[in-house]
């Protein structure tokens, strides 16, 4: 299970990366790294969850988060988020639901942010 997993954050790691192109300023799965800059989104992936359908059957969901804006900035944020949602929408990344949320960043504050789920991978 631990390289299946491995894999598929590889992949999506890659897929995020392409998709989101330079509106991106990284794509991470490490919340300390998850720093927007000003006019770019910070992309976190959190850890899968892991549904297991039987003794060898498995579903991995992904959620990832789009972080936008400054503590000063946060009017402008949801334009930069809402742009980011659509283009994972236009670049056919399977989306399963976006919703509104804030991220905590360590001696930042509060971050405007949508928690994207994601439908699996081989789906």
């Amino acid at each position: 299970m631990s390289s299946q997993v491995t894999r598929e954050r590889e992949a999506l790691m890659d897929m995020l990366t392409d998709a989101m192109g330079d509106l991106a300023c990284v794509v991470t799965i490490d919340a300390q790294d998850a720093r927007p800059l000003p006019g770019r989104i910070a992309v976190l992936i959190d850890p899968p969850e892991l549904t297991f359908e039987g003794w060898h059957m498995q579903t991995i969901t992904w959620t990832v988060n789009l972080i936008a804006g400054t503590m000063a900035t946060q009017t402008l944020a949801l334009d930069l988020l809402t742009d980011g949602v659509q283009r994972l929408h236009d670049r056919q990344v399977n989306l399963r639901d976006a919703k509104p949320s804030t991220f905590n960043l360590a001696g930042v504050g509060s971050l405007a942010a949508y928690t994207i789920t994601l439908n699996p991978l081989d789906s």
